[in-house]
């Protein structure tokens, strides 16, 4: 059996808190309209975009530098969503790289293409992907983020087995995440860390070794409170 093997199979989507997504794990993603969902998650006091509500948005800066040097580098950041860090890779990049910027909402990934004419970004590259696939060619990543969005992943092992396809060899995989812990609430509620976040860092853990990767090691930046960094590389096959 390889990594693929249970992903292969007919996997079923993770189990969430009814009573915090009774419409499904992605419902305002997938069936908001794109008005709504720009208004929502990234006007003035967006959930995504506003540094007073999140953690992220206050250290974008500090989170990008976690993932060392970036230039001539392929990045993939994997629910990139209203694109916040995007600019700011495309810069890193450079006119030799390439920022894959991917997406399951239809709605974000016609802001991102926006996004990316206005500010000309002609290093970003945007994808919609799906919840199974990436939709990204092999091997085309050096560095893969997912961040604050691996827990809207609904089928955890199919997906990132096929984010392990897109990395290279040598590749690393950031994954930033909220911890499911009420004592680090600050930005958000004791509630809300505990039914938006299904399992805990050690299970989400366990599911991406399990697609294929190794855990290398985490990244603790003092600034993060709710938010945890971990970083994988591509599991080496057995000779």
């Amino acid at each position: 059996w390889g990594w693929g093997h249970f992903a292969a199979q007919a996997e079923r989507a993770v189990v969430v808190d009814q009573k915090h997504y009774p419409n499904g794990l992605n419902e305002k993603f997938v069936t908001w309209p794109k008005e709504k969902t720009i208004e929502f998650f990234t006007a003035k006091g967006g959930r995504l975009d506003d540094p007073e509500l999140r953690e992220i948005a206050r250290y974008t800066d500090r989170i990008v530098n976690v993932l060392g040097h970036l230039e001539g580098l392929r990045v993939a950041d994997i629910g990139a969503g209203s694109g916040l860090f995007v600019p700011l890779l495309s810069q890193l990049v450079g006119t030799q790289g390439k920022v894959y910027a991917v997406d399951l909402s239809e709605a974000f990934v016609s802001f991102l293409r926006e996004k990316k004419r206005n500010q000309k970004l002609s290093n970003v590259h945007v994808v919609q992907c799906d919840a199974k696939r990436t939709r990204l060619p092999s091997k085309s990543a050096d560095v893969v983020m997912l961040c604050d969005a691996y827990h809207h992943v609904e089928y955890p092992q199919t997906f990132m087995t096929d984010v392990r396809r897109t990395l290279s060899d040598n590749g690393r995989l950031f994954l930033i995440d909220f911890y499911n812990d009420p004592s680090r609430a600050s930005d958000h509620s004791p509630e809300w860390l505990t039914s938006h976040i299904r399992a805990s860092k050690a299970e989400f853990r366990a599911e991406i070794e399990d697609a294929g990767f190794s855990y290398l090691y985490d990244v603790v930046l003092e600034e993060l409170s709710e938010n945890y960094i971990m970083v994988f590389e591509p599991k080496k096959k057995k000779k």
